[in-house]
């Protein structure tokens, strides 16, 4: 479902058999999700997908001018809990910060907003498909500056380089300890489920997160971002400077970001979709456990 259905539903329409829900006013759409205190956001539609293919009940829909929010509830330990869920239909930093900077001024009730989905691995040699990644903090290696060097013998040549001036903002350790907890060795097994038929084991890392605007699909650029950037960089992805962003910027207002990422793919040339399934199945399943944490338990 996409944006492009506001203003052709009215209040309490169904589509495809869902209950939808149209909100004139940012008061009724907060008081549509009182007492909800998650918002998790994807950057792309199958992302959300995922997510709801766990759901215990039927998903709601609620649209307020151009923005789509869904109640998704899941059962977890005998109880049930809701959180409220977005998704952007596309990828960027920009998109994601303007999404994110909306959803926390209308959902006052907000404790916890986070990015989930799936991102491209770093290091193919330490790193598996399906593995999760949990930032610590996130840096856009795009930040710097371009010289243009003339050639010394010949000064109608010239050669432009990029300078590295990058900015890294981190997510916080209260936040990101409780995801650590859950991301243990029995977890990871358990969560696979059928698939550990095809990939085996999972695992995670912690670390920093590269973030920039564009699709990579170049080893070549992979290593120069770990050589010139960040030698530990866990994966790659193209929203999560967004999250670590507002981090840095919120106010007194108490509210906790979080990311979690499971690796598709390792931004080489032979980057496809084969296994992001996979990877947004595993993404998915630590955030529900996560969740269980923050609310049940």
């Amino acid at each position: 479902m996409s944006s492009s259905l506001t203003g052709t539903l009215s209040k309490g329409e169904n589509y495809n058999n869902l209950q939808v829900v149209r909100e004139d006013s940012p008061e009724n759409l907060n008081a549509y999700f009182s007492g909800l205190k998650i918002c998790v956001v994807t950057a792309l539609k199958e992302e959300l997908d995922s997510l709801m293919r766990y759901c215990c009940k039927p998903h709601e829909i609620v649209i307020h001018k151009n923005r789509v929010y869904y109640k998704l509830t899941f059962s977890k330990k005998g109880k049930e809990f809701s959180v409220i869920a977005h998704t952007l239909n596309q990828m960027g930093i920009s998109s994601m910060s303007i999404n994110l900077t909306e959803i926390i001024n209308v959902f006052s009730g907000l404790r916890y907003v986070g990015v989930i989905g799936i991102a491209a691995g770093a290091n193919k040699e330490s790193q598996k498909k399906g593995d999760i990644l949990i930032p610590t903090a996130v840096f856009n290696y795009e930040m710097g500056k371009y010289i243009e060097i003339p050639d010394e013998n010949n000064p109608e040549i010239s050669r432009v380089i990029f300078e590295s001036d990058y900015e890294s903002h981190h997510i916080d350790s209260s936040i990101q300890q409780k995801i650590s907890i859950i991301t243990n060795e029995a977890f990871l097994k358990e969560i696979m489920g059928e698939w550990i038929r095809q990939y085996k084991q999972i695992g995670c890392h912690e670390g920093n997160l590269a973030c920039g605007s564009a699709v990579i699909a170049s080893e070549k650029k992979v290593k120069e971002i770990r050589g010139n950037v960040a030698r530990k960089c866990i994966g790659i992805d193209m929203e999560s400077f967004a999250v670590s962003n507002l981090n840095q910027l919120k106010s007194n207002r108490e509210i906790e970001f979080f990311i979690i990422k499971a690796i598709s793919d390792f931004a080489g040339v032979d980057k496809n979709d084969d296994d992001r399934v996979f990877a947004n199945d595993m993404a998915v399943k630590v955030f529900i456990e996560f969740c269980t944490i923050l609310l049940i338990e």
